[in-house]
């Protein structure tokens, strides 16, 4: 299991080079693309945190608004 989440940590780190050429490679780019690998998941696993807090503190309509 620790394997498995070093090696999807590790993946979130790379630019994906052979789908986007290296000249548009600018530090700039490659910070957005880095935000966005660690913002995407993080955005999920908070939302699921809201639907379960929301779900075991009785507010159903908020959980359901969430999913």
């Amino acid at each position: 299991m620790g394997t498995i989440v070093k090696s999807f940590l590790q993946s979130l780190s790379e630019v994906p080079e052979e789908k986007i050429p290296l000249e548009y490679h600018t530090p700039l780019f490659i910070r957005g693309i880095l935000f966005g690998n660690y913002a995407y998941p993080s955005g999920l696993i908070a939302h699921a945190l809201f639907l379960v807090v929301f779900a075991l503190i009785g507010v159903r309509i908020l959980a359901y608004l969430i999913t």
